[in-house]
């Protein structure tokens, strides 16, 4: 079997696409970029437009979607296969599979840890395109700093076409928090602080961070002064006062010096984690008719305070389900050598 491509003119069904936009912009504002098509005009045209970080799409090299190459370029041979065993063979009952995952220790909840690194992915949907194949698309810019790519992709019933641009979204004053993974119950951690001024007029800066519960900030005011394009490094001193939680840190940034006063407000978490295993510790005991037992406290005196419960459940029976614990022992779902031993 040979195949062999035979190219054809096409060249006349391509649309030349143009964009207008600002090439520097400040986050969290409205921005419009002005989409020019041309040899749309008079005809039904649409247009999509995206906007990217530009760091997401070179970890693999993400090209601009080329409408015109993808349906007259070369396409690379794909042949399917098709069988029938479906039909061939019964379909059985069987227990439905789960993932595992090792370790042989509890899952502890993360408590939905936040993202410190924000995607930026803009998507204007489809837009039309007026007579004079033009249209004005507005986009909100989110908290981001960065370069991103402009991507607009048009069509008409019969001619498609592509274009990019560049656009650099950049505050007057960069702040961006670097905190460690997670701490443990008594560590002190270091949580550093870039300032950078963007600006061409010098900066008096105001600055105060602090942490919710679990953690602490000690000295969280500041201030300091900025030269144009200066860029200094704060460290703060962190500490975890409870075993376990997600702390919230607060920055609150105000600058002055230039034509307008600056205020900027930061969010970043900080979990804290204990150093040893979640313990489940299960004491059975039978009462008499009559009798009275006092639960003592003192049991949790060995967890870390703040981490541990108590539960107390009172039945007329022993609370002993063998099935479902055969079962558990049966399914247990490491795979390591006392769940083979056990289930031989």
């Amino acid at each position: 079997l040979g195949v062999a491509h035979i190219p054809l003119a096409r060249e006349d069904r391509r649309l030349n696409v143009a964009l207008d936009a600002p090439a520097r912009v400040e986050p969290e504002t409205k921005t419009t970029v002005k989409v020019k098509v041309d040899g749309a005009t008079g005809q039904q045209a649409w247009v999509t437009l995206s906007a990217v970080d530009q760091g997401i799409l070179n970890i693999t090299q993400f090209t601009t979607p080329d409408p015109h190459g993808y349906f007259f370029g070369k396409q690379r041979y794909a042949p399917d296969l098709l069988d029938i065993y479906g039909r061939l063979i019964e379909k059985m009952d069987g227990t439905r599979g789960k993932l595992k995952w090792g370790g042989d220790a509890g899952m502890r909840d993360s408590q939905s840890m936040p993202r410190k690194v924000k995607l930026v992915d803009l998507f204007s949907g489809p837009v039309k395109l007026d007579d004079k194949g033009e249209a004005n698309i507005a986009l909100m810019l989110p908290d981001f700093n960065g370069s991103l790519r402009l991507m607009a992709v048009a069509s008409t019933p019969d001619r498609f076409g592509r274009g990019e641009r560049e656009m650099v979204v950049a505050a007057p004053i960069v702040a961006e928090l670097s905190t460690p993974r997670f701490i443990a119950p008594g560590d002190r951690a270091t949580v550093a602080l870039d300032v950078t001024n963007l600006t061409d007029v010098s900066q008096q800066i105001r600055l105060a961070l602090a942490a919710d519960s679990p953690a602490r900030i000690a000295d969280g005011a500041r201030t300091l002064t900025l030269a144009p394009g200066q860029r200094d490094t704060l460290r703060f001193a962190a500490e975890a006062v409870e075993a376990e939680g997600l702390a919230r840190l607060t920055l609150t940034l105000d600058a002055t010096g230039g034509v307008k006063p600056i205020h900027i407000e930061r969010a970043a978490a900080l979990q804290v984690t204990p150093p040893v295993a979640l313990q489940r510790q299960v004491r059975r005991m039978k009462i008499d008719a009559g009798a009275r037992h006092v639960v003592d406290a003192s049991v949790l005196d060995s967890f870390w305070p703040a981490s541990a419960s108590l539960n107390v459940t009172a039945a007329s029976s022993p609370p002993l389900n063998i099935r479902e614990q055969v079962r558990g022992l049966l399914r247990y779902p490491y795979g390591c050598a006392e769940q083979t031993v056990s289930a031989a």
